[in-house]
């Protein structure tokens, strides 16, 4: 089969310009343990887990045994202004619900 990469057809690349949210992102943590390395990420995360509390966001029920665990993970974004000002950080703890099953878990 001939593809265009076999023939040398490239497209040509387009130049990037930094934006606010490509200054962003480097900010951003990948892990938790980084983030918590940080008092604006720790200060960030505190904060969600108090709105989540403060919500009543859930309820944790005594598990049986035929129920799975609902896994969550910390999702990190750094708010900036249009001038690439940090504006905030934002932390927020999302359930991986595809682990669900309905009417069980």
């Amino acid at each position: 089969m001939v593809t265009i990469s076999k023939n040398g057809i490239f497209r040509p690349k387009a130049l990037v310009t930094q934006s606010p949210s490509a200054f962003s992102t480097a900010l951003e943590p990948q892990f938790v343990k980084a983030a918590l390395l940080d008092c604006n990420w720790y200060k960030a995360m505190i904060d969600e887990i108090q709105a989540l509390d403060k919500n009543s966001t859930w309820t944790l029920v005594p598990p049986t045994s035929s129920m799975n665990y609902v896994g969550s993970k910390w999702v990190f974004k750094v708010k900036a202004s249009p001038t690439s000002k940090i504006e905030r950080y934002k932390a927020h703890l999302v359930a991986k619900c595809f682990h669900q099953t309905s009417g069980l878990d």
